[in-house]
């Protein structure tokens, strides 16, 4: 997971031959799918597949929240 600006995440998970994106801040959220060309691509994902995607990102958040603490 990536810090794109003060407040804003994302997390890019490779999902079939798509790369899907899910972008998320405290208020809100949203997923991209893109193909190899970069084209954006309607999302079609399991429950597992955006379940997995909001592990990583909450994994991330945890930890940096706990690095700021220090």
């Amino acid at each position: 997971m990536q810090k794109l600006i003060q407040g804003l995440y994302f997390v890019q998970i490779k999902v079939d031959h798509f790369q899907v994106i899910l972008v998320m801040s405290l208020s809100i959220e949203f997923l991209i799918c893109v193909d190899s060309n970069l084209n954006i691509k309607p999302c079609v994902l399991s429950v597992d597949e955006v379940n997995k995607l909001h592990s990583q990102a909450f994994e991330y958040l945890i930890k940096s929240f706990q690095e700021q603490k220090k």
